[in-house]
């Protein structure tokens, strides 16, 4: 009965506000509307009963909060057959995932049967369905990016989207005409931002103008960031960041008023955590007309900035993205070349101490590996182009990267101090994949003692091995008198390692490949030991003499009597 009451209350508040929505398409239609937008009149879905609904409207941009880690399903009702259509997501403070799936409209589910506002997600897969959801599209990223599709099937279609890093506001756009819309500026199909000029402290550029600009003229402007931490690949994300997002605010005709309602919204801003602004001034954001030159004077000596301009129009308030650029000015003697193939060894005297390198590729390589060799203590590793990072990481021991399809171009090797007092780094960059003759450690980098097996005068020791044919040097130090109680270090200093053992015999270097990857374990027997000895066992793998890098160490003792 309660049921009846709130459906019959709530269609009159409906035809209420789609009653003011259509005198508004009535004067709309009265200014030469161009017939393709026949279609935004033909089921008319007002941004503020999206917010009811879920139900994305066409040619109107939609910008619902989204929480962390939570999917949120949104959906788009296409009747004609074989007519194109275009899905634009772009995300503003978060990474977001999203994905589009398409489900056939059952016979007996009709547009007049479905009240604008009523929860579609309830009304549309509460009916009996016919045939599974086909998935058309999945996209993970923080781009702006738009799924266009020439010939679209009539159905129900369902963009899921989960942001993966934080709170975040999101924009969506659906249009069945993209080719008659220019619903966001476009950019240059040379997108590429140019550094006219570097010094000390200024930092000039220069932009192919938007083809844009001779529809739109002076709505056109461009508008420029510049910051120290990251490129924002999206005007939103520049936004969000720069001033902080707020907590959701439903429109004020959403819903029907009611107290349950009220608290319903409430417990969403108690539960919304929006990302704050950045440190003020750390961003220089400016918007310069139609200009398509700028000169940054504000630049420190020996920094990099990372550069992103937007193209905007002023009047429906949408912007697209050049491809941004990373730049350092001139004077820092800590950015130097580093040669392909070539190990770059280098000191970090302090804490949070930074050195960049710059590494060219003449032409696009399938795959270029990274090698780094933090002799002592931890740092943090960054590769990355232009416009964004392509590898990010801690590196505690020595450790190889891959990365696959690299174009050509110049890109910057970063390598952070994280632990205290001075470490010494290595840092290698390569093309070549077959000259690369560096070892590889595996996962687990433990040596492990079987205790069952230990007797008066043998241990027997195991670790793992990797795919790479590799040499494995076992070696060992009787530790004497005082010498045995001491604490053995677990993780040796990787640059120095053998001459930390001035009293370290070799046992035995052996070649091996593991050809069974749930078989690669090494297990030797080391005879000829004293009972009741403490010995340290390290181990090290070598491709080449150059360079050899150890396992953890293990400290064990014989039995005293058999």
């Amino acid at each position: 009965m309660m049921r009846r009451f709130l459906d019959s209350f709530g269609y009159i508040i409906i035809l209420s506000k789609l009653a003011a929505f259509f005198s508004l398409s009535i004067v709309s239609e009265s200014q030469n509307i161009p017939t393709h937008d026949r279609d935004l009149f033909d089921f008319p879905t007002p941004r503020s009963l999206f917010y009811d609904s879920n139900l994305i409207p066409q040619r109107q941009e939609v910008s619902p909060y989204l929480f962390f880690n939570e999917t949120k399903k949104f959906f788009y009702w296409k009747e004609d057959d074989g007519t194109p259509l275009s899905i634009t997501v772009t995300p503003c403070a978060s990474l977001v995932t999203w994905t589009v799936f398409r489900r056939d409209i059952p016979t007996h589910v009709t547009r007049d049967s479905y009240r604008p506002g009523d929860n579609f997600e309830n009304y549309f897969f509460g009916q009996p369905m016919v045939g599974d959801k086909e998935e058309l599209y999945t996209y993970h990223g923080e781009d702006s990016e738009t799924l266009n599709i020439e010939e679209a099937k009539s159905g129900i279609y369902t963009l899921e989207v989960q942001p993966t890093k934080s709170d975040s506001l999101l924009k969506i756009y659906i249009t069945s005409s993209p080719g008659l819309d220019h619903a966001y500026p476009a950019v240059h199909n040379d997108n590429v931002i140019s550094v006219l000029g570097v010094t000390i402290n200024s930092i000039s550029l220069a932009w192919k103008p938007s083809p844009d600009e001779r529809y739109f003229g002076d709505d056109i402007e461009y508008c420029i960031a510049i910051n120290r931490k990251r490129n924002y690949n999206t005007h939103c994300s520049l936004l969000s960041h720069l001033y902080g997002d707020a907590k959701p605010t439903l429109p004020p005709d959403h819903g029907f008023g009611f107290s349950w309602e009220k608290n319903q919204a409430k417990a969403l801003r108690q539960k919304a955590q929006p990302i704050k602004a950045e440190k003020e001034g750390s961003i220089f954001y400016s918007c310069i007309g139609g200009k398509n030159r700028f000169t940054y004077n504000k630049a420190k000596k020996g920094r990099h900035y990372y550069i992103d301009i937007y193209v905007r129009n002023r009047r429906t308030q949408t912007s697209s993205t050049y491809k941004g650029v990373y730049v350092v000015t001139k004077g820092n003697k800590n950015v130097s070349k580093l040669k392909d193939g070539k190990f770059k060894k280098f000191v970090l005297k302090k804490r949070k101490q930074v050195r960049s390198f710059q590494y060219t590729l003449t032409s696009a390589a399938r795959e270029v590996l990274l090698a780094v060799q933090p002799c002592s203590s931890s740092v943090s590793i960054e590769f990355s182009e232009q416009n964004k990072s392509l590898l990010q990481s801690n590196v505690k021991n020595f450790r190889t990267f891959s990365l696959k399809n690299v174009p050509s171009g110049d890109y910057v090797v970063t390598v952070t101090g994280q632990g205290r007092g001075r470490k010494s780094v290595s840092v290698l960059a390569t093309s070549e994949v077959s000259k690369f003759r560096y070892p590889q450690l595996p996962e687990d980098t433990s040596v492990k003692v079987f205790d069952n097996l230990t007797n008066c005068n043998s241990i027997t020791i195991a670790w793992m091995g990797t795919d790479k044919k590799q040499e494995y040097c076992l070696y060992k130090t009787e530790l004497i008198g005082n010498s045995s109680r001491r604490k053995v270090p677990n993780k040796l200093n990787q640059c120095d390692a053998i001459t930390r053992r001035k009293d370290s015999q070799e046992i035995l270097c052996r070649k091996y490949k593991n050809r069974n990857r749930e078989r690669a374990v090494l297990a030797v027997t080391v005879t000829g030991l004293q009972p009741g000895m403490s010995y340290i066992f390290d181990v090290f793998v070598r491709r080449n003499k150059q360079l050899e890098i150890p396992y953890n160490s293990v400290k064990t003792q014989t039995k005293s009597r058999c």
